[in-house]
């Protein structure tokens, strides 16, 4: 095997992580290097003059959390009483919890497998929020069967949110 062939095989067999979780009924994916930490549903504070994706603000240990609903956020039917997991994000000083149905898991793909995902007309997701999306084991009724598991872009979500922390 030469340096070259062995480059190749490792570069091909890189494995990247994601934080699998279930919003709007659907599973979808962070990279897992972008989330903090995983919360509890608490007591959140609403704050008058937000647009209705914003749940409120809670305190966690001294820090100002702004909780978004994911699902509003994306635009598809709200599910509020089965959400109960905050996934922590951080965009410089600030801090975005984005409010999830639950967190399922984190799960290895390679590197090769996630592939750029065309807009499509009956996503319900904005194609813009959209990174990559792989194939994935996933579950009905017991079954194991495939699924396209959406990777979202944790820095497309955050532009307009910090535009609305500011003001």
């Amino acid at each position: 095997m030469t340096a070259n062939s062995t480059l190749s095989a490792t570069a091909s067999q890189k494995e990247i992580q994601l934080l699998v979780f279930r919003a709007a009924n659907e599973e979808f994916a962070f990279h897992l290097t972008d989330a903090r930490e995983i919360i509890r549903m608490s007591d959140v504070t609403l704050v008058p003059g937000v647009p209705l994706y914003v749940r409120g603000i809670m305190n966690l240990r001294g820090r100002i959390l702004t909780v978004i609903d994911l699902a509003a956020f994306l635009g598809t039917a709200d599910t509020a009483e089965k959400k109960q997991d905050i996934i922590v994000v951080e965009k410089g000083k600030e801090l975005f919890g984005f409010l999830v149905e639950s967190v399922t898991g984190v799960r290895h793909i390679a590197a090769d497998d996630a592939k750029a995902m065309p807009e499509l007309a009956d996503s319900c997701v904005p194609a813009g929020y959209i990174d990559s999306a792989v194939m994935s084991n996933g579950t009905d009724d017991a079954k194991t069967v495939p699924v396209l598991l959406l990777i979202l872009s944790l820095q497309n979500m955050l532009a307009p949110l910090t535009a609305i922390s500011r003001s």
